[in-house]
């Protein structure tokens, strides 16, 4: 932990836009899951005919979660992106 805190403290501008980087890219990918998941809804309930949701995703080349477990990762990585973004800024406000 000590070497860390170290490593935080030696380059908080790093940590700064790397969490800031993380948590935006995680967000992203979350908001254009939950955006097509809806748009598919929507096609479904307009025409009847039913969409595979896995096959939409798995057609787009960026990690787009589609499962459960890519919510919970994909959420996780937004809030460690947070977490990181304001250590470095913490980090900073103490150098």
């Amino acid at each position: 932990m000590d070497y860390v805190i170290r490593l935080l403290c030696w380059a908080p501008r790093f940590w700064h836009f790397a969490g800031y980087m993380l948590a935006t890219t995680c967000g992203v990918l979350m908001a254009l899951s939950w955006n097509l998941a809806e748009g598919a809804g929507k096609v479904e309930r307009k025409t009847g005919v039913v969409v595979d949701l896995g096959r939409l995703l798995d057609a787009i080349p960026l990690p787009v979660p589609g499962t459960p477990e890519g919510f919970a990762l994909a959420s996780f990585g937004a809030v460690l992106g947070v977490g990181l973004a304001l250590a470095g800024k913490w980090a900073r406000k103490q150098a």
